[in-house]
């Protein structure tokens, strides 16, 4: 964790809203922070880039329910802003890229139980943090949710990590005893949006994996077995009925009541 002080929390504030673009057992491992803090005493506030890149990307960005906002970014994991200070958590010190450039976090969310989650593009998977244990603790720590070794070992992600040696996380990610969409794994680790419905299952919207609906203890994906469709799932929303929408980016926009998908629109791929 690192942390960055601002002087003036008002103009800070208002300075860096307009440097920032608003956003649209399982195999998990606990991280903790243990890295020092550091203070900007002087100068503009700002983001810190440590990647080497030559601009700072913001893909998201929320408030939690203690008035925190958050900002998810393009290699620099998160910052929170707490009307004072700016601290930086799932950066390189967490291990967050996992050896694979250009992770974004796409969307975050604070469930019914406080917990805030974390989707990433490009190979992070998810990550939960839990404010509540922070402050009981006084240790940030963050636990990530990613496929199994057989899903890389399978190709099932469509890049190049095809074999054991290529896997990223073969030293840290537990085997599956059974295939990739083991209930005891997340099943994709590129996420594009997180929701949660009105009994507190956390939906995940995946690239190549259709909807996963995580209860608490396990995933159950929603794909062409059980009648939807699996590439670029971009959001998923439940009505007051407690129905459910997903929009695509191939196959338009579906429902699914609890037993049956249904397609809504006119074309699909």
């Amino acid at each position: 964790m690192s942390k960055y002080y601002i002087n003036n929390p008002i103009y800070s504030l208002l300075l860096m809203l307009t440097l920032f673009t608003s956003c649209k057992g399982q195999n998990k491992s606990q991280i903790e922070s243990v890295n020092p803090t550091k203070i900007i005493t002087s100068g503009n506030p700002k983001m810190i880039r440590t990647q080497g890149t030559n601009y700072t990307q913001v893909g998201c960005g929320f408030q939690d329910k203690a008035g925190n906002l958050w900002f998810g970014t393009l290699n620099e994991g998160v910052y929170r802003y707490d009307g004072k200070s700016l601290t930086n958590f799932l950066n390189k010190d967490y291990m967050f890229h996992h050896k694979i450039h250009a992770q974004l976090i796409m969307d975050m969310l604070q469930d019914k139980k406080g917990n805030i989650w974390f989707s990433s593009w490009n190979g992070g998977g998810v990550w939960r943090y839990d404010p509540a244990a922070a402050r009981r603790t006084g240790v940030d720590s963050f636990t990530n949710f990613s496929p199994s070794a057989d899903y890389y070992l399978s190709n099932e992600d469509g890049r190049s990590f095809n074999k054991a040696d290529n896997d990223p996380l073969k030293y840290s990610r537990p085997k599956a005893t059974v295939d990739y969409r083991p209930k005891d794994f997340i099943h994709d680790d590129m996420i594009e949006s997180i929701s949660e419905d009105k009994a507190g299952n956390i939906w995940f919207a995946t690239r190549r994996h259709g909807a996963c609906r995580y209860d608490g203890k396990y995933f159950t994906s929603f794909k062409e077995k059980e009648g939807f469709v699996s590439y670029g799932i971009s959001s998923i929303v439940e009505d007051k009925k407690g129905n459910f929408w997903f929009a695509t980016g191939r196959n338009g926009v579906w429902s699914y009541d609890g037993k049956n998908f249904t397609t809504v629109s006119d074309y699909k791929e």
